[in-house]
């Protein structure tokens, strides 16, 4: 499952898309807007082969020009965060909100643990960033650190998306609107 080739796998229920494929963005929209009731956490390795994790609040800026980016944000203290902030690319992972399994992965990376990854399934992305396998969402990001600000006693960062791939969920499970806040979870 960890392979290391960035190649976008087939998972069964999960659809993956190049953004550069797509005309316009109406798909990156609708991916954007099913993101707004789940949990942000945001991966990345390290040049070391270092494995960072950590919940995060995103805010999709989908721009009428140019590739769409995201808007992502970390606690000054958060674990890993020198990582974070030199690593060419991250990824979004967004897990349901409100179920046991759900809570107790959030936890694993709101936490200081430095074993966020041991025992859990996932594989790598884009730049070695690992994609969680229980997200219901994940954007893959060229990540831009030197757009790092510090925003209400946060570092905001700026991530162009590559590629997403989400769940295959039902219409009823699309939340409405698409330039929302997708998760405030504490970094």
């Amino acid at each position: 499952m960890k392979s290391r080739s960035g190649a976008a796998r087939e998972i069964p229920g999960m659809t993956s898309h190049w953004v550069a494929d797509e005309p316009g963005a109406h798909g990156l929209s609708q991916a954007v807007a099913r993101a707004g009731e789940c949990v942000a956490i945001v991966t990345a390795q390290g040049a070391d082969g270092s494995l960072v994790g950590a919940c995060c609040a995103a805010l999709p800026l989908l721009a009428e020009t140019g590739p769409p980016a995201l808007a992502w944000a970390l606690a000054p203290d958060t674990p890993g965060l020198p990582v974070f902030a030199h690593a060419t690319h991250i990824a979004l992972n967004f897990l349901t909100a409100g179920d046991a399994d759900t809570a107790a992965l959030a936890q694993r990376f709101a936490g200081q643990r430095n074993d966020k990854f041991s025992a859990l399934a996932f594989e790598f992305g884009l730049g070695g960033a690992p994609l969680l396998e229980r997200a219901v969402l994940t954007f893959e990001c060229e990540n831009r650190p030197l757009g790092m600000a510090d925003v209400q006693g946060r570092l905001q960062f700026t991530a162009l998306v590559r590629r997403y791939r989400q769940a295959c969920l039902p219409a009823a499970a699309t939340v409405a609107g698409s330039r929302q806040i997708l998760s405030t979870s504490a970094g």
